[in-house]
């Protein structure tokens, strides 16, 4: 189940999101909404839910403001909009969807479904764990060797979110919104 969260100034937006969510989306549960971004900000960072609906033009403070006063930042951002001038920053941001209002269920249900496999990405990523800590040394199991181009570095086992294989390479993400690529052909050694 994927938990979500919905910050928006106007109730009526949180509500038709709702319903859309509930009507549209299976296996997305509405865990709170919040018409404060303070209150959002505290809630976000206590509740770390899977991802937030977030709307950027408020009152008190844009939803930009509010990501970078997140001490926790592991979801997926959905921005829910009136206005289309925000995109390039949302991307920035990390999106992995930009809704336009009235949001249309079609492209609500696209984002869903991105989070939905960003969400088995990172379970995904749970089991590389599993397999990263069996290979690696039992004296220093919490890092492990990443062999890039010309260099190697040691990365954190529970730094490591998920990995995406594309051909011949690997993309390896990590914690802090780090990507880093490794060929298939050469091997990952604990350190």
């Amino acid at each position: 189940m994927i938990k979500a969260i919905i910050v928006d100034d106007e109730p009526d937006a949180i509500k038709n999101l709702k319903w859309e969510l509930e009507n549209f989306c299976d296996g997305i549960e509405v865990w709170n909404h919040f018409t404060s971004p303070e209150e959002a900000i505290s809630a976000i960072n206590h509740l770390r839910p899977d991802c937030i609906f977030l709307d950027i033009e408020m009152p008190e403070m844009d939803g930009f403001k509010l990501l970078e006063r997140l001490k926790y930042r592991n979801f997926d951002l959905v921005i829910t909009t009136a206005f289309d001038n925000y995109a390039i920053q949302a991307f920035k941001e990390h999106a992995v969807a930009y809704l336009l209002k009235p949001i249309d269920s079609d492209d609500l249900t696209a984002a869903v479904q991105r989070i939905r496999l960003n969400k088995s990405n990172n379970d995904l990523g749970f089991e590389l764990k599993k397999i990263l800590e069996s290979i690696a040394p039992k004296s220093d199991k919490d890092k492990v060797a990443l062999p890039l181009l010309g260099k190697t570095i040691f990365v954190k086992i529970e730094d490591i979110l998920y990995c995406k294989a594309e051909g011949n390479y690997t993309q390896v993400f990590i914690r802090e919104n780090r990507k880093e690529l490794t060929s298939k052909k050469q091997e990952v050694k604990g350190c």
